[in-house]
């Protein structure tokens, strides 16, 4: 399933050059496994940006 939302989206977006898929959240690890396309897993990626945005203002 993961796989073919990218693939969709691939379609969807043919010029949007080189994509990064990141998996995110403490289930990510259940789909690592199974996608060839995740190239980076970071569990605390929404804490990260809330944190930034917390920062910034």
């Amino acid at each position: 399933m993961v796989n073919r939302i990218i693939d969709e989206l691939e379609e969807l977006y043919p010029n949007s050059g080189d994509v990064s898929v990141i998996a995110t959240g403490g289930l990510a690890p259940l789909v690592l496994g199974i996608s060839e396309s995740i190239e980076f897993h970071e569990p605390d990626l929404t804490l990260i940006g809330l944190r930034l945005v917390y920062e910034r203002n």
